[in-house]
Parts: structure tokens; C-alpha cells; sequence
């Protein structure tokens, strides 16, 4: 797969590491967003969703750690993979920045070709579009998708999707598998829980009624086949 095209944020408080990995990344077609602190970094991403994060975990004040702790709780940088890039290189380290949801990790002084390939692994079949809109904008979207529901109960459904939807996001489903619950079109709204997704690029959420006027599924379950 191709990296041309994407955006990677590096958060790394030495400049000059900084400048390395950015002519490393230039030359492979990436685009490159740079922060110099933990606090900069998250001012980046209210604005802007990078296709990967290279993080570094000694830094002043807010380090990578405490970095990879706020990101546990926040639901829009889940699907973002996160590249750990230290100088430290003890077992302790390494197995605290993976428990706390670092994709991988590469110990300083980089090799460009590691690097790369790292990239590539993480961003492998994750062909997921970013789009930007104004500040206090709420655009209307309209969507056929297909998905694949996986269990159903009176007031929600589990499926698969191709696109992410924002948590609280209203829904208007229907479609041959709803006849099959016994429902012709119904509205739901997306679950509060993040949504997860796998490394095929299919998205695993929860859509449950938006209100409990509609008649109760036929079934109680449906499976794959």
C-alpha cells in the first residue's frame, strides 16, 4: 500500500530529531504536521485527524506517557495508531507505552527503512477518509452504506460498517435485514461507546432505538451465515 498522501503528526520536543524524521517522511510523499510538546500536539489535533501519531516519551511537563493516558479517553484518537519513538529502551518502558495503546514501538536512533516500514504496517488497509468543516458547522450528510448486522435485540442493533459515525449521531435505517426484524425504516442513534475498528478497514459500532415507539424485531438474533 501506498503512504503517499497521508498525514503524520510528530510530537517530539527536540527540534533537530524533528527535521530528521520529517526529510524521512517528505521523501516517502507524507505530509507532516510537527508539535514540540504534549500541549501543542493536542491544540493539532482538536483541528486536524492525522492518519498516524510519531511519539516521543521524554519530554518537559507533559510527557509521552501522560500522553498516551488522555488519549485513552478520548474517543476521536482511537482509531489513530500511535508510532512510539524513545530513547528509552528498557523492558519497562516499552511495555508501559504498549498497555497503554502504543501501536509500536522503535527505540533512537532511527533507521529510515524500519521507520518506514513501521508506517506502512500500521497504515495497511486503514483506507479511512478525513473531512474538515468550519467551526460551528453542522453539515447535513446523507449515506447508503452496506453493512452487516450481527445481533439484534428489541432496542438496538450490533453491526459492521465501512464509515465511522460520531457517538449520539441519528440514523435512519433500512433495508432487506430490517424487514427480517420485523421493521420497514426506522431511526436510531449511535451507542455513546466508542466505536472500534479492525485492521480491514471495517468499523464495529452500536445503534440503538431512538425511541421505543416501533414495533419489537421478529427475531432476537441474527448471525453471518
Amino acid at each position: 500500500m501506498s503512504i503517499k498522501g497521508k498525514e503524520i503528526l510528530i510530537i517530539d520536543d527536540v527540534a533537530d530529531q524533528r527535521v530528521l524524521v520529517r526529510r524521512v517522511l517528505e521523501n516517502a510523499g507524507i505530509s507532516v504536521l510537527e508539535a514540540d510538546s504534549v500541549e501543542q500536539a493536542l491544540a493539532i489535533l482538536a483541528k486536524r485527524s492525522p492518519h498516524l501519531l510519531l511519539l516521543d516519551l521524554q519530554m518537559p511537563k507533559v510527557s509521552g506517557f501522560d500522553f498516551l493516558e488522555k488519549r485513552q479517553a478520548m474517543t476521536s484518537l482511537q482509531s489513530v495508531p500511535v508510532i512510539v519513538t524513545s530513547g528509552l529502551k528498557d523492558t519497562k518502558s516499552i511495555y508501559r507505552a504498549i498497555s497503554l495503546g502504543a501501536s509500536d514501538y522503535l527505540v533512537k536512533p532511527l533507521a529510515s527503512p524500519i521507520l518506514l516500514r513501521k508506517i506502512r504496517k500500521q497504515l495497511k488497509d486503514t483506507e479511512f477518509h478525513s473531512f474538515q468543516y468550519l467551526e460551528d458547522e453542522m453539515p447535513i450528510i446523507q449515506a447508503s452504506i452496506q453493512t452487516e448486522i450481527t445481533k439484534a435485540t428489541a432496542t438496538s442493533f450490533n453491526l459492521f460498517s465501512l464509515i465511522r459515525i460520531a457517538p449520539e449521531t441519528p440514523m435512519r435505517v433500512q433495508g432487506k435485514e430490517m424487514a427480517d426484524f420485523g421493521l420497514s425504516d426506522c431511526t436510531f442513534v449511535t451507542g455513546s461507546a466508542p466505536l472500534s475498528w479492525s485492521s480491514t478497514g471495517i468499523y464495529r459500532g452500536l445503534l440503538s432505538a431512538k425511541d421505543k415507539n416501533f414495533a419489537s424485531p421478529s427475531k432476537t438474533e441474527k448471525r453471518p451465515k
